[in-house]
């Protein structure tokens, strides 16, 4: 940095990610973020695996999904990464924004996990009061993760019947569908 200061793994990880979005990046910085993954918190290794995905590079991104999905906090009914992020000499949890990010990564390099269910029930469990995140940063990275979870999970695709009875009779009958 400007100030004297090295940069850590994890802001490097999340340039990296910026400049393959914007299609500018040397395949060589990938590459050295990728042979320094194990320096990474839960947060700048789902960015590693988003720009190894963005930059095609399918082999290591799913070898990066492959330790996402090891390093997941699961249980039956969720799993979630948790991660610190060192902000001005203090360590910040970003479990919400890890396990956002995991969650993108894998949905978009290994759509078939079985964590996906439940990284998406953890992260929209973890709301305040169930109404929203921690901060207008966690909300922004939760919709951004779960936006590509949505997608490959068909919710957004309704196909059912519903029958609607008043005493005892049937009274509507209807095919949902998109």
């Amino acid at each position: 940095g400007d100030d004297g200061q090295t940069i850590d793994p994890d802001t490097r990880a999340y340039m990296i990610y910026a400049l393959c979005e914007s299609g500018n990046v040397d395949v060589s910085v990938i590459n050295d973020l990728f042979a320094k993954r194990r320096e990474l918190q839960p947060y700048g290794r789902a960015l590693l695996a988003l720009a190894l995905k963005q930059h095609r590079d399918d082999a290591q991104a799913r070898q990066v999904a492959g330790e996402i999905e090891q390093s997941a906090s699961t249980n039956d009914f969720d799993a979630h990464w948790e991660s610190k992020h060192t902000s001005h000499g203090y360590q910040v949890e970003n479990d919400t924004e890890a396990t956002a990010l995991s969650l993108k990564a894998l949905t978009r390099i290994n759509p078939q996990s079985s964590v996906l269910s439940r990284a998406a029930r953890w992260l929209v469990g973890n709301r305040r009061n169930g109404y929203y995140w921690e901060s207008t940063r966690q909300t922004a990275f939760a919709i951004f993760g779960l936006i590509d979870y949505v997608k490959v999970s068909k919710e957004l695709s309704p196909d059912y019947s519903v029958q609607v009875y008043l005493n005892g009779e049937q009274v509507v009958s209807k095919q949902v569908t998109v």
